[in-house]
C-alpha cells in the first residue's frame, strides 16, 4: 500500500530561552545591556552581546485560536508534495 506525506503548520505560544553572553568592562555594565534586551530579536548591533544555546520548552507550547490570529487559520495541512495550498485549516466551515 502507498505512504502518502503531509505535515502540519501550527500557530502556537510558547516559552523560549536564549542564552547569550555580554562583553563589558563591569557587571554592573553588563546588567544594563542584559535589560535592555526585552524585544524579541536581540539586538547584537554593536555586538557585546553573543547569542548562545537556544531552548524551545515544548511542553509550554499552546495553540493560539483562529480568533485570536485577526481570523486566519493557526492549523494548516500540507501535502509535502504540494505546498501551495493547504489541504485543510482550523476556520469553522
Amino acid at each position: 500500500m502507498p505512504k502518502f506525506e503531509y505535515y502540519r503548520k501550527a500557530k502556537v505560544i510558547s516559552w523560549e530561552c536564549v542564552h547569550f553572553s555580554v562583553d563589558a568592562a563591569t557587571q554592573k555594565e553588563a546588567d544594563l545591556i542584559a535589560k535592555n534586551q526585552t524585544e524579541y530579536t536581540i539586538d547584537n548591533i554593536e555586538n557585546p552581546i553573543k547569542i548562545g544555546n537556544t531552548e524551545t520548552d515544548f511542553s509550554s507550547c499552546d495553540l493560539i485560536p483562529f480568533d485570536q490570529n485577526g481570523g486566519r487559520p493557526t492549523i494548516e495541512i500540507y501535502r509535502e508534495d504540494d505546498d501551495d495550498q493547504p489541504l485543510a485549516t482550523n476556520l469553522p466551515g
